[in-house]
């Protein structure tokens, strides 16, 4: 056999190997740039903090007891947006709860997948109560604290996002605007087929 008969059988095999190297070249890079951490871009489309892994609610550091003060049940099957003051309800925990109204109300027919939450540390103040009634109709009143997080520790408010599954995930703090919350939001309940 000759060189020249030899030549198109070893150009039909290129093909063949590129479609076995193609895949598995792109999984061994995704392996490398994953375990590595090199080549992963700085860019999130997120704009809360994201809690990763997401934690347990019932891990959660909400109260002095194991087991806090959510459960899967008291979620319902539904997303959890949670207001936590670090002390009493001040103007910052209001102004919070205003964003998270807002938030709220602008999902739309979205909105019934979600439920609203305050934890305070304190009892709250009879004023607090005609408050929460007459501005946040259906928001439901915990007693807690505010869970620790390492990083922002001076943080007054955070707002926590608890998924249907009782996972916390996305936290944000005041400095927060309510339009990024609402994205966020939006992109959570769009983008899930549970709660």
């Amino acid at each position: 056999m000759t060189v020249q008969a030899m030549a198109p059988a070893s150009r039909n095999r290129l093909p063949l190997i590129m479609i076995f190297l193609i895949p598995f070249g792109g999984m061994g890079l995704a392996a490398w740039m994953y375990f590595s951490g090199q080549m992963i871009p700085d860019s999130r489309n997120h704009q809360g903090n994201l809690i990763w892994p997401p934690v347990p609610v019932a891990e959660f550091q909400w109260s002095e007891q194991r087991g806090g003060i959510f459960s899967s049940q008291k979620l319902d099957e539904q997303w959890g947006v949670v207001v936590v003051p670090d002390g009493a309800c001040g103007s910052v925990c209001r102004e919070t709860l205003f964003k998270t109204r807002q938030a709220h109300i602008a999902l739309g027919r979205r909105a019934e997948r979600l439920s609203r939450y305050l934890v305070l540390s304190e009892q709250g103040s009879e004023r607090l109560t005609v408050f929460l009634d007459d501005e946040h109709q259906g928001i439901e009143l915990l007693k807690g604290k505010m869970p620790k997080i390492n990083n922002h520790p001076n943080d007054s408010v955070r707002v926590f996002v608890i998924d249907p599954l009782g996972n916390v995930m996305l936290w944000f703090n005041q400095e927060h605007s309510g339009k990024q919350i609402l994205k966020d939001l939006e992109k959570l309940l769009k983008n899930s087929r549970i709660g």
